[in-house]
């Protein structure tokens, strides 16, 4: 028992004496026992009572036992090895009690509650299971998910695997994400003399084959096999990175590895990625491959920069048109944006961003309709979506963070958007006669339209500034929340000049509106409407049951606080101004793109809270809209 913990023996036999056993015997196969027998007994004190059994003692010892009361309870012992049992007059009590081995070895492989076919196996690697900490973190696991590779459940525990099942993917994710160089995990595989059984693993898996092993090699291996996968390619030639006859274990990895990035660890694997190409830039694999079969592959970010050249270059010879393995630049760019890299915050602007290009770009030729009635219905059935992919363009090109890199794009959707805006307001300004107007298209009546008759208690939320496209981007939002169940979108055509203090007064109620030119003023039936407190006056005119409040005023308010400020009312104005605000000031006019989108989030979040308090119908309008144009950069 030299080799055996005194301390460690004594814990494990009280705590199988407290679980109700009466009889240990312990046979001291290596004749080492009797060292220890003095110190164990006393430890065991007041537990159990320690007996030897002498060769040729055994009737006599068996007597005494079986006198024994049944609370007593006894460890047996004997310095020669255990006999046959045909030979072994205490065979009987034997078999109804337990035998305990008192080498360290079973010792630990009964605490880590182990077959008894792994004693060899905790016996190799008992400076592993030294470690109390080590031994905690090697037991959380299942037995059945490791007992075919042992080794594996060393490995996990060293690398801290949270989860029950041992699977040395997920354990050579972590061994990765700890560095291709000088790995502090392999050092400690090489120091529990389990890093041949790693290797090993590795080669069955993926079929890595290598005298001197490393993991830069191996990782490179599994992104160039992965990569050429994707395109559908033979493997490269160089037998370092060719994996592919292990091509199955090496998607199945890749593929959990990139999933568990997205969601946890994306710099880990993308880190790895930038690793891996520097080492084999120099092989040049893919530098001659064709557009299409580099669309196909998000093994690499260098794949997402090389695409989003090619793409501006071809926008750039206004190639709209071009096809990449049988996709539009479009359905390209919606690609992308699904597989890994695109995900990441800026490649998925840029992408955003070629996409609001080509989709300016495709419109360069349109032409305006005939008529002033047939210009408002080409518009409002899609015409608007000139405006809105210009928008999107300014807003991506500015989030995207490479205004110097894509100067030549942005300065060519420019031209074309400023060309369309020419054509478009020369045939409106031509086109356009109020008198051929349908009175329930004008917005000066709005009220009497829309709010006047209404039977059910009705929100108004008038933004400043939502233009018609912003508005329609609005709509597609709120088409997919289950809250709204009924949905519809009209236009008004607003007066002249389409600006703030015309087009507020114009959505009150009224019978005569008086413009105030040099004061730039709206009355209403003589009453001035400059400020939120002259509006709620007027709405209250109509009907008492009215009130205003600014948007502003809602915020950071409770349910109860909302449902409060709306009780007892019928027509409730919310005056929302988070467009016309940014656009107005020339401190901030470069962030109307910005605002527009803030606007949107703001409205759809108003919403939503407005329906939690059981307020039903609800109608979004503006004052004005405007054109806009970035000229910065430009």
């Amino acid at each position: 028992m030299a080799d055996v913990n005194i301390d460690q023996v004594v814990t494990t036999l009280k705590s199988k004496f407290k679980a109700g056993h009466q009889f240990i015997f312990w046979y001291d196969d290596q004749g080492e026992f009797e060292d220890s027998v003095r110190d164990l007994t006393g430890a065991l004190a007041g537990v159990a009572t320690v007996v030897e059994l002498k060769m040729g003692h055994q009737l006599k010892t068996k007597l005494r036992l079986l006198g024994a009361g049944m609370s007593e309870k006894f460890l047996i012992y004997s310095p020669q090895p255990q006999p046959p049992l045909d030979e072994n007059h205490l065979r009987d009590m034997v078999l109804y009690s337990e035998i305990f081995r008192a080498d360290a070895p079973e010792i630990l492989r009964k605490e880590l509650q182990l077959p008894e076919n792994m004693y060899s196996f905790v016996k190799r690697y008992t400076a592993f299971f030294g470690s109390k900490e080590r031994r905690a973190r090697f037991m959380k696991y299942d037995l059945h998910s490791y007992q075919s590779e042992p080794t594996v459940a060393i490995m996990a525990a060293i690398v801290r695997l949270d989860q029950p099942l041992v699977d040395f993917f997920a354990v050579l994710r972590l061994i990765l994400k700890a560095g291709l160089t000088d790995n502090k995990y392999l050092n400690e595989f090489e120091k529990y003399h389990v890093i041949n059984d790693f290797w090993s693993i590795v080669s069955d898996q993926f079929g890595f084959q290598s005298d001197q092993p490393d993991l830069l090699t191996l990782a490179s291996g599994m992104y160039v096999t992965m990569a050429f996968q994707q395109m559908g390619l033979p493997t490269a030639t160089d037998n370092r990175y060719n994996l592919s006859a292990r091509a199955a274990n090496v998607q199945t990895f890749m593929q959990q590895f990139s999933a568990e990035a997205y969601n946890q660890y994306r710099d880990d694997y993308d880190q790895i990625a930038r690793h891996v190409w520097e080492n084999i830039k120099v092989n040049k694999f893919f530098d001659q491959l064709d557009i299409d079969d580099l669309a196909n592959s998000d093994v690499f970010p260098e794949f997402d920069r090389r695409i989003l050249n090619w793409i501006q270059e071809q926008l750039l010879l206004e190639n709209d048109e071009v096809l990449v393995d049988g996709l539009s630049i479009g359905k390209l760019t919606k690609k992308r944006r699904e597989m890994h890299y695109g995900r990441s915050h800026n490649t998925n602007h840029l992408y955003l961003m070629v996409r609001s290009a080509w989709q300016v770009i495709q419109a360069r030729h349109n032409r305006p309709a005939n008529g002033f009635n047939a210009m408002v219905d080409e518009y409002t059935n899609g015409g608007y979506y000139i405006d809105m992919n210009y928008r999107h363009f300014v807003y991506e090109y500015r989030i995207a963070g490479y205004p110097d890199y894509y100067m030549r794009l942005k300065r060519l959707v420019e031209r074309i958007y400023v060309d369309l805006l020419s054509k478009f307001n020369i045939s409106w300004n031509q086109s356009l006669n109020y008198q051929q107007i349908a009175p329930q298209l004008l917005q000066r009546n709005f009220y009497n339209q829309y709010i006047r008759n209404e039977q059910n208690r009705i929100v108004v939320i008038i933004s400043d500034s939502f233009r018609f496209e912003v508005g329609k981007e609005l709509q597609g939002k709120l088409k997919q929340e289950d809250q709204v169940t009924d949905m519809q979108m009209h236009f008004l055509i607003s007066g002249l000049p389409s600006v703030t203090y015309m087009g507020m007064p114009a959505l009150l109620p009224h019978h005569n509106l008086a413009l105030q030119a040099e004061e730039r003023r709206v009355t209403v039936d003589g009453q001035p409407a400059s400020n939120i407190e002259q509006r709620q006056a007027i709405l209250r005119q109509a009907n008492p049951k009215s009130t205003a409040y600014r948007f502003k005023d809602l915020q950071g308010k409770s349910r109860d606080e909302l449902r409060s400020m709306f009780v007892n009312q019928e027509v409730i104005y919310i005056y929302h101004n988070q467009i016309d605000t940014t656009a107005e000031n020339k401190g901030t006019e470069d962030e109307t793109a910005t605002a527009a989108k803030n606007a949107i989030n703001e409205l759809q979040e108003l919403i939503w809270r407005l329906r939690t308090n059981s307020i039903n119908h609800v109608y979004i309008t503006a004052d004005h809209g405007y054109q806009y144009r970035d000229e910065k950069d430009c």
